[in-house]
């Protein structure tokens, strides 16, 4: 489900479950990952990326949620996550489709 590897001082962080969608047990191996690279040693840097070529994360796991709990892991979510200072880049393409208007 998450793949997390390192090569020097970049940490490369591969969500692996199809569509990545947040319930508990993906938020759980998420936020270990995310622990590995806390407690590594000096500077390092986190890219996050999918094994899906289509798709980085549709969020939150709405079948999920309406199923009460019941899948998964089920027991509601654990801490928030929370992240430092953050690059992002997203496909102009990608931009496009999900806005109503498109900066000139």
């Amino acid at each position: 489900m998450i793949d997390l590897t390192r090569e020097g001082d970049l940490f490369i962080l591969t969500m692996g479950d199809g569509e990545n969608r947040w319930n508990t047990t993906f938020v759980r191996e998420f936020a270990q990952a995310l622990d590995d690279v806390e407690a590594s040693a000096g500077p390092v840097a986190l890219i996050t990326t999918s094994a899906s070529e289509k798709c980085f994360s549709n969020g939150l796991d709405l079948d999920w949620v309406m199923s009460g709990g019941n899948e998964r892991g089920g027991d509601g979510f654990g801490p928030p996550l929370c992240f430092g200072p953050a690059i992002g880049e997203l496909e102009p393409h990608r931009w496009a489709r999900n806005t109503s208007k498109v900066p000139a």
